[in-house]
């Protein structure tokens, strides 16, 4: 299976490369589909709804976020930090959701250690995305 290679180190290098370098990301959607990408280099398939004041941009490894996918953004965004269910994991702050749909559930350890790492990766998300509504005119 896709990443199931990818050692704890290798995370945890993607995950800072992406942290390290997150500032260059100027525009909400390019910050999106960088947050995208770093999960992708860790073998998972994930969306991102991104809130920007009265905006909302959903983003998605194949493209765009299919209506159910919406639905449960819109369903599990107020209910706690981390939602978890079947092959899936929710992580949300306050301007970040991100849905993974390919949880390892057969391998304990890096399912933790993937945990970490997302929990990790939409924080700093999140907190360059405030960073962004602020440059571009208030959109918190």
């Amino acid at each position: 299976m896709a990443g199931q290679g990818v050692s704890k180190d290798g995370e945890t290098n993607s995950a800072l490369n992406y942290a390290v370098h997150i500032d260059q990301f100027g525009e909400p959607a390019q910050l999106g589909a960088a947050l995208i990408d770093a999960v992708q280099e860790l073998g998972l398939q994930s969306n991102v709804e991104l809130r920007l004041g009265g905006t909302v941009l959903h983003l998605a490894h194949a493209g765009t976020c299919s209506p159910i996918v919406i639905e449960l953004f819109d369903m599990l965004k107020g209910r706690g930090r981390l939602q978890e269910f079947s092959q899936h994991l929710l992580v949300n702050y306050d301007k970040v959701s991100l849905l993974i749909l390919t949880m390892p559930e057969q391998a304990p350890q890096r399912h933790a250690n993937l945990r970490e790492q997302l929990c990790a990766l939409v924080a700093v998300t999140d907190k360059r995305l405030s960073q962004l509504c602020d440059q571009l005119g208030g959109l918190s």
